[in-house]
């Protein structure tokens, strides 16, 4: 299992509108985080656990979220540095896992083609609905990798 997190920004208003009420674009840069939970080493790869939180909060707290909301055998839990504490440590062995907190994730790979088919930006406007949209994106990457999963193995059957 991978643990990782992305920023996906938030567009208030676009560039053109800015320009034309003639007021500078905003510099401040707005984005909340998507945290996730992944598979790493199977092939169908999904999602298991997921939490969006505003840009300014630390991972490490998503990191112990994100744990407890899977159920089963964890086996390797792999993060990077920004969710390496002794708490979280802790938390993965007594789970049943080993912790691998190194610099780079393998769950970037996740986040990169969540990124890559959904956008990095998030349209909705509202706290809540913002949830859903990224609710909404992580549902369809699932169904979308169990169907390229399930596809993969009834033509592995056939050859």
């Amino acid at each position: 299992m991978a643990i990782d997190s992305s920023g996906l920004g938030i567009r208030r208003r676009s560039r053109w509108y800015s320009i034309r009420i003639h007021s500078s674009p905003s510099k401040k840069r707005d984005f909340r985080k998507l945290h996730l939970a992944s598979e790493c080493r199977g092939k169908d790869k999904p999602i298991y656990s997921w939490t969006l939180t505003s840009g300014a909060r630390h991972d490490s707290p998503s990191f112990r979220t994100l744990l407890k909301r899977v159920h089963g055998e964890i086996g390797d839990v792999c993060a990077d540095k920004a969710d390496s504490c002794r708490e979280n440590a802790t938390l993965v062995s007594r789970m049943g896992g080993r912790p691998f907190l190194m610099p780079r994730s393998n769950a970037e790979s996740t986040n990169a083609s969540l990124k890559g088919k959904y956008g990095e930006f998030l349209r909705s406007r509202r706290w809540h609905m913002q949830e859903r949209e990224v609710g909404l994106r992580v549902i369809s990457h699932n169904i979308r990798r169990l169907i390229r999963y399930t596809i993969r193995q009834e033509v592995e059957l056939l050859d």
